[in-house]
């Protein structure tokens, strides 16, 4: 029986409004970015991915074995 790795990315969308790429830059800075993501915890979505022994990757859709 081979043995996987696992890897687990969670992705937080956070909309911030910003003049600009500068403003977005010190937004970030003065550490708004954060706490908007932070805020935006529950909009977090989920990757899960197998990883075999030469390192190669395959994402785990939990969605397609799931009865609705």
């Amino acid at each position: 029986m081979s043995k996987y790795n696992y890897a687990i990315v969670k992705t937080i969308t956070a909309y911030i409004n910003a003049e600009d790429d500068n403003d977005l830059l010190n937004l970030y800075s003065e550490g708004i970015v954060d706490e908007e993501l932070y805020d935006a915890t529950e909009n977090a979505d989920y990757t899960f991915y197998r990883i075999n022994s030469n390192n190669e990757k395959q994402v785990i859709n939990f969605k397609e074995n799931k009865d609705d």
